[in-house]
């Protein structure tokens, strides 16, 4: 299944607003052994993931993305493995295609505009209000 883009390069997609922001959030329906695929390739790549172990043992229970972090150019990608029920299944049903660029004809696949801003309330309701982006779409 394609990952779509999450709520941090959704929102700044379909508000045309920039954003002061380096990272984009994916959303990745995996399993163990895609999963540890994965962290293998990026470990070869001039970048930082978290180690299997921790993602298993410490992000996925907590529901928390593992990150890419590229020291040299300072980027950083979230990665949500997606849980099979809520919200992040319904989302990935309702996600859309959309153009990225003209030049080259890049699409890429997006979650729709309603699960970016219930993504976005949970993030400010899961940091007890102390976010100032999440609400922002």
């Amino acid at each position: 299944m394609p990952w779509p883009l999450r709520a941090t390069f959704a929102a700044m997609y379909y508000s045309r607003t920039p954003r002061l922001t380096n990272d984009v959030d994916f959303m990745m329906d995996v399993d163990l052994q895609h999963l540890e695929l994965l962290v293998d390739a990026v470990e070869q790549w001039p970048a930082y993931i978290d180690p299997l172990e921790t993602i298993l043992e410490t992000y996925l229970p907590a529901r928390m993305p593992t990150n890419i972090l590229d020291g040299m150019l300072g980027t950083k990608a979230d990665l949500f493995v997606v849980v099979a029920d809520g919200l992040d299944a319904s989302s990935m049903a309702r996600r859309q295609k959309h153009k990225l660029y003209v030049r080259p004809d890049v699409q890429a696949w997006f979650l729709a505009l309603e699960d970016v801003i219930l993504y976005k309330l949970a993030y400010f309701a899961k940091s007890e209000g102390s976010s100032q982006r999440g609400y922002r779409v």
